[in-house]
């Protein structure tokens, strides 16, 4: 069993993501923000900030995520 160092919450920022959103352009734009606002409360996620800004698809925004997520993954970060 992992001995976790620190615990984050997103996954509520997951499930806020509409898929079946008309278009997913738009969808990104609205959530992007949340996520922002999110990572700057969480001193080392900021670092991902910048990629998040730069996402414009749902493929670029999921591989940002999953980089967010192995990144906790490999520094003990429990996320919930």
């Amino acid at each position: 069993m992992a001995n976790w160092k620190q615990k984050i919450k997103l996954t509520d920022l997951i499930y806020s993501y509409d898929s079946s959103a008309a278009d997913e352009l738009i969808e990104i734009e609205r959530i992007k923000p949340l996520w922002i606002e999110r990572l700057s409360s969480i001193s080392c996620l900021k670092q991902f900030i910048p990629f998040i800004k730069k996402v414009k698809t749902e493929a670029k925004f999921n591989k940002v995520i999953s980089q967010i997520y192995d990144y906790c993954d490999d520094n003990l970060i429990w996320v919930e």
